[in-house]
């Protein structure tokens, strides 16, 4: 049988996404499959604006932050503006902590796609594609990879908090917390990722005086129920572990 449609398709395309930061010298990212990963979540936006205007489903524009402020509460700032509600995420077993977070992200208007096919070689945990509406991150998906997911995710709505796009290796969230250039903006969104895990007007440093750098982690960890990752970037943060710990 035949189809036939009242107009001609959307015409796939791809051309490359500016401002994407890698780490200097880094190899394997013009990788064929990752690149074909990229191309799909575009065509997949395209789409998913189409069927929304078809439904007469309003889109908003997303809401980048001024830019002015500084870490400071802004971490419980970014969580009031999501929904997050405390005690309802204290509740919640580990493996359904990044759904939770997953979820409050895609009512924020940010299109999150997760994919099991980007290339090991190429290095890349994520991606954050920013539009004014319907910005997108990509997240990789693995089980070796899955205990990132959640700061991933995050650090990858830092980038589109700030109004960038961006491309990340596993050395961007590793980066210090303090930098310059291209390594200082993965720095700063490792900062705005770990605070908005753990608000600093939520964590009382007091608590972790008397621990080892591996208790400090673990009790930070439970605590806010987030990743070593995070809990390690937030424990540098403020002091709480060396840079040789870190």
């Amino acid at each position: 049988g035949y189809f036939y449609l009242t107009k001609s398709p959307h015409k796939k395309s791809y051309s490359p996404i500016p401002d994407f930061r890698i780490e200097p010298g880094f190899v394997g990212v013009d990788h064929y499959r990752l690149n074909l990963e990229l191309k799909k979540v575009l065509d997949r936006r395209i789409l998913y604006m189409e069927l929304a205007k078809d439904v007469e489903q309003e889109l908003k524009e997303f809401e980048k932050l001024p830019g002015t402020e500084k870490l400071g509460n802004l971490g419980s700032q970014v969580r009031q503006r999501l929904g997050i509600n405390d005690a309802e995420l204290a509740s919640l077993s580990y493996e359904k902590v990044y759904p939770y977070w997953k979820g409050k992200i895609e009512d924020d208007g940010v299109l999150v796609y997760e994919s099991q096919y980007i290339p090991d070689v190429s290095g890349v945990l994520g991606a954050a594609i920013y539009y004014d509406v319907c910005p997108i991150i990509l997240v990789k998906r693995g089980s070796k990879h899955n205990a990132r997911k959640l700061f991933t995710l995050l650090h990858e709505y830092a980038h589109l908090l700030h109004g960038e796009s961006a491309i990340n290796d596993a050395s961007s969230q590793t980066v210090r917390v303090r930098g310059a250039g291209k390594k200082g903006v993965e720095a700063a969104c490792n900062g705005l990722a770990a605070e908005i895990l753990i608000p600093s007007d939520k964590f009382d440093a007091a608590e972790y005086a008397e621990l080892n750098s591996v208790e400090k982690m673990e009790h930070l960890a439970e605590s806010f129920k987030v990743t070593y990752t995070a809990a390690a970037v937030c424990l540098r943060r403020n002091e709480l572990i060396s840079e040789s710990e870190f």
